[in-house]
């Protein structure tokens, strides 16, 4: 047996050297419902809006960013999203980034989806600043509300 515990040790080791040396895994963006907004406004951003489902039955929304420039240029951001004909949206601010890795992914739980009927309209609009100089793009989403019954459908 004393000749195993080396052995029995060494494995031990490089076991958990592999462990603790493993690349993190990456979060897989993939909700339930997307809709991409290619528009004439945000010609710097790729603007994606979704759907997923949320905890506890309650959808989740939200806003994945990907700034198509250089990233180190941009140093604030806020954007809102609020909702036309239901009482409801988000909203996000940084305005102190420090390896901005030019991608921002923001959700949040629906104040908004269980008063949704065929479609929920709302205006977006995100501002940043780049190079000292305030820029603004402003799109308009539907979240379609087909999306909200299939998912509470499904529970």
């Amino acid at each position: 047996m004393k000749q195993f515990a080396p052995l029995i040790i060494i494995a031990a080791l490089i076991g958990g050297a592999l462990l603790f040396f493993q690349d993190p895994v990456e979060e897989v963006f993939d909700p339930y419902w997307t809709r991409e907004q290619a528009a004439y406004d945000a010609q710097e951003w790729d603007i994606t809006l979704f759907i997923d489902e949320g905890d506890e039955g309650i959808p989740e929304v939200g806003v994945k960013l990907v700034y198509l420039g250089d990233p180190e240029d941009i140093t604030d951001y806020e954007f809102f999203y609020s909702s036309m004909n239901t009482i409801g949206g988000f909203y996000d601010q940084q305005l102190d980034l420090k390896d901005f890795g030019g991608e921002i992914l923001y959700r949040t739980s629906c104040n908004f989806c269980s008063e949704t009927e065929d479609y929920s309209e709302g205006d977006f609009s995100l501002s940043w600043k780049k190079n000292g100089e305030i820029h603004t793009v402003n799109e308009h989403f539907t979240y379609p509300g087909y999306v909200f019954r299939e998912m509470q459908e499904q529970e």
